[in-house]
């Protein structure tokens, strides 16, 4: 059955091709119009372009058997106006093709939504996308050679639903291929040229087209496809310019690029220079999505290193759909401050100290991280050479520093390699020379016995070496031991000899202080007990033993004293202010062993430190110049309560 139809088809094609019968419809006239897309005719930069053409078909159906078109034969030639245009119809952009194939998108029978103010169906496609199988079976498209092409349409198929009726139904889309501005004609092509459109109906006889509105059959249907000058976007509004001193990732104020021609827009963005100190540069558009004709939004961009200062460009590009640009750029400029620091206080102390500066600072106005750095230290240091500890100078100084002032630069530097102006400040190492004090005064010694003799020496950067030496010489040694001097004095020694403490500090500052040692051919030159003031019968009185220029420290001693006990009492003994710090001192009374003696003997026994290891240890009792008389010892006595003794002298030996 199916070849039966396609049969009948090609014999229908073939009494179209070849017969010259015409007819007339007597209800509404069965119309054919052919029409280019508005849309098409103003095309823009750069070709080349595809405009189409499409075929309406009016029939009113009266007589479904007759009267109704029951196969669509279009045979057609085109012309063009202008052979540069190169006007093709091309195979590529028109099949036969129904729903669901693929290819539909450049089917002849395909809906055209933007071919006008509402979107226009295709009959043939409406019929296939039913799946009902009412789409015709026979679709034939000859693209020919040159100049004509024609298009066979038959329902052979047994579901095959005829043409429906209606007004302009969209039978096929012819797609032209062109590059440069042209005027495109069609007409039929039954020979002889009949210069007017046609079609067929199912019975074989050909229409001849009527007058339907304003539209005029009888004519070629000619219709210009011109090409419209394409206007590049402009930039309406450019970004502000823009200064950043710190790395980060910034936004710029608006932009507004449009296009004249209504053309869909592509907005990108590049930094010039590129690959210094800015990177990452991203258009963002507002609202987001894909560019209209007129577009709007921002760009951000990253700072990755200001350091790399100077002025930079951030361009925006407006491209429209024929590769059109404008390029509007605004101005980045990365700066860099300067850092600001201060200097430590002005030092001025002893060499031997540790020097720890007061604080400095060194602080970046962009927020950089900073470096303090040491760069010169004038005159050059001897030895060590000072530090930065945090935000503090430190040095250690050496003897070789001493009585100098050093000046000491300091330079602030900021990661991008910016400096403040170098900061100074001065270290003064001092020296003092040692002090030598706390000398013995008015000694006394014997000679050939030992003198010890106490110092002080203090300096600002012990330890100190010191020694003693002694005028006029003497052929005894003098040395310092345990922080004092010792001198072993000959027997030859006498009269007023000058000992002289010097002590040396590591710098080599000398320091002397001399005091005379007095030297002594003899011992004790008197201890004596001195006469009383007078006293009464029966009163209480003491007696000292004093001691008068002695001439050698002693710690110890024991002294015998005799007394008359028939004109007085021993009543007891106490030790003097020479005594003062003795660890022991006794006493006791012996009566006199012989028969019808008035004597007794009072023992007296005193020494500085007893040799029971660690104790309360006295002090020795020094040496005194002549009239200089220290107590030894005081004796209390009650004397006898006997008028017969007023005015007599009782000794005490």
């Amino acid at each position: 059955m199916k070849r039966n139809l396609l049969l009948l088809a090609v014999m229908i094609w073939v009494a179209f091709g070849f017969t010259l019968a015409q007819a007339q419809d007597n209800g509404i006239p069965d119309t054919l119009y052919l029409e280019s897309c508005p849309y098409d005719e103003g095309l823009f930069m750069p070709p080349p372009w595809d405009v189409r053409i499409a075929a309406y078909i009016t029939n009113d159906i009266p007589d479904p058997v007759i009267d109704s078109i029951a196969g669509i034969v279009m045979p057609l030639c085109y012309t063009s106006s202008n052979a540069a245009a190169n006007a093709t119809i091309n195979p590529a952009k028109n099949n036969t093709d129904l729903y669901p194939f693929p290819t539909i998108d450049n089917s002849v029978f395909r809906h055209l939504p933007d071919c006008g103010p509402e979107p226009l169906l295709n009959f043939m496609m409406s019929y296939s996308e039913t799946f009902m199988g009412w789409d015709w079976d026979t679709r034939i498209l000859d693209l020919g050679t040159g100049d004509h092409f024609w298009l066979s349409i038959v329902p052979t198929g047994t579901a095959d639903k005829r043409f429906p009726g209606g007004s302009r139904v969209l039978t096929a889309t012819i797609t032209f291929t062109i590059e440069d501005s042209t005027v495109i004609c069609l007409d039929s092509c039954f020979w002889p040229p009949t210069g007017r459109l046609a079609f067929s109906r199912s019975d074989a006889v050909t229409y001849i087209p009527k007058i339907w509105d304003d539209y005029i059959p009888s004519e070629w249907y000619c219709d210009t496809f011109y090409i419209v000058p394409n206007q590049p976007p402009e930039c309406v509004v450019t970004p502000d310019p823009a200064t950043h001193n710190q790395n980060g990732t910034y936004s710029s104020t608006q932009f507004v690029n449009c296009d004249p021609d209504g053309d869909v827009v592509a907005v990108s963005a590049f930094v010039v220079p590129a690959g210094a100190g800015i990177g990452g540069v991203t258009v963002v558009l507002d609202p987001p999505g894909v560019p209209d004709s007129c577009v709007s939004g921002h760009v951000d961009y990253t700072v990755v290193d200001h350091c790399q200062t100077g002025g930079y460009q951030i361009c925006i590009v407006c491209t429209d759909d024929a590769a059109a640009a404008d390029t509007c750029c605004f101005d980045v400029t990365l700066i860099n401050n300067a850092p600001v620091c201060t200097e430590p206080d002005n030092y001025v102390g002893p060499y031997c100290v540790p020097f720890v500066s007061t604080p400095f600072t060194c602080t970046d106005p962009d927020g950089d991280a900073t470096t303090m750095t040491i760069v010169d230290v004038q005159p050059p240091p001897c030895a060590n050479f000072p530090a930065i500890v945090g935000d503090h100078v430190e040095w250690i100084g050496d003897c070789c520093d001493a009585c100098i002032e050093y000046t000491i630069t300091l330079q602030c530097e900021d990661i991008c390699g910016a400096t403040a102006p170098p900061q100074t400040f001065t270290v003064h190492f001092t020296n003092d020379p040692p002090v030598v004090t706390n000398l013995w005064d008015g000694a006394i010694v014997t000679a050939g016995s030992p003198f010890v003799g106490l110092y002080t020496c203090t300096d600002d950067c012990p330890p100190c070496n010191c020694w003693c030496e002694v005028d006029p010489p003497s052929p005894g040694a003098c040395w310092i031991e345990d922080g004092a001097v010792h001198w072993q004095t000959d027997a030859s020694d006498e009269g007023t000899y000058n000992v002289t403490v010097c002590c040396e500090d590591e710098c080599g500052l000398v320091t002397c202080c001399t005091s005379p040692v007095e030297v002594v051919s003899y011992g004790f030159s008197n201890i004596f007990i001195p006469n009383s003031e007078c006293v009464n019968p029966g009163e209480y009185v003491c007696l000292p033993i004093l001691l008068d220029n002695n001439t050698t420290p002693f710690g110890g001693f024991e002294i015998a004293v005799e007394f008359d006990y028939t004109a007085m009492t021993f009543v007891g003994a106490e030790p003097g202010e020479a005594m003062e710090g003795f660890e022991k001192f006794v006493y006791r009374l012996l009566p006199c062993p012989l028969c019808g003696c008035c004597k007794y003997k009072i023992l007296l026994f005193g020494m500085y430190d007893l040799p029971n290891g660690v104790g309360n240890v006295g002090d020795p009792i020094p040496m005194t110049p002549q009239g200089v008389y220290q107590c030894l010892v005081e004796l209390c006595f009650v004397v006898n309560n006997d008028e017969n003794l007023r005015g007599l002298k009782i000794p005490v030996c």
